[in-house]
Order: C-alpha cells, then sequence, then structure tokens
C-alpha cells in the first residue's frame, strides 16, 4: 500500500513540476502566459494575509518541484528509467530544509491566519 502511495505522490508531483516548466517557458515566450501570471500575483498580494499564504505555497511548489525533477534529470543523466526510479526515491527522502519549510508553510502559516482573524478582526 506504501508503494502505491508513493508511485501516486510521484506522478502528481511530476505532472505538477511538467505543468510549472510549462508556465515558465510560456511566461517566456507568450504575453498571455505572462499577463496572466502578473495578475495571479498582483491578485494575491490585494487579497491581503490569505493572498499572500497563497502566494508563498505557490512559490514554494514552484521552487520544490522544479528542483527535485531538476535534481532527478541531472542524477540520472537524461529522461530514462533510471529519472524515474531515482526520481521516486528522491520524494522520500526530504532535506532537513524541506521537512523545515513544510512544517511552517502547512501548520504555522495556517495557524497563525487563523490566530489572527480571531483575534485580531
Amino acid at each position: 500500500m506504501d508503494n502505491i502511495w508513493k508511485l501516486l505522490y510521484g506522478i502528481v508531483n511530476l505532472a505538477t513540476s511538467f505543468i510549472i516548466i510549462l508556465i515558465i517557458l510560456g511566461s517566456i515566450f507568450t504575453e498571455n502566459i505572462r499577463s496572466n501570471v502578473v495578475s495571479f500575483f498582483d491578485m494575491s498580494t490585494s487579497m491581503g494575509i490569505v493572498g499572500f499564504y497563497v502566494l508563498i505555497i505557490f512559490i514554494y511548489m514552484l521552487f520544490v518541484s522544479v528542483s527535485s525533477i531538476s535534481l532527478a534529470i541531472i542524477n540520472s543523466k537524461g529522461l530514462n528509467k533510471k529519472f524515474i526510479s531515482t526520481f521516486f526515491n528522491v520524494q522520500s527522502e526530504k532535506s532537513k530544509f524541506l521537512k523545515w519549510a513544510d512544517r511552517v508553510i502547512y501548520i504555522y502559516l495556517p495557524l497563525s491566519i487563523v490566530i489572527y482573524f480571531y483575534f485580531f478582526l
């Protein structure tokens, strides 16, 4: 059962990585995608504290997904069978920074937003 979850997590992470890479490449070459990305950032920053939280999660996903797929491609020396096994093994082993960032982003920031809305609004 654990292997199924690792496989599912790897497939979702791989799909997310490719979508983010396509957004980055599309924003370089296409003005429509570039304007959509800029309007997303403007809308997120104008939404207040919740918008900033969404923006932080988006930037974190961008950093983690692109760096993990790039590291897997570099370690396997291309897109081959070794890439897939390396990519799924890398996902299960997180560094101390990624564990800390996960804890801060997914536990402490939502908790601080709830406390902020409960006590200050």
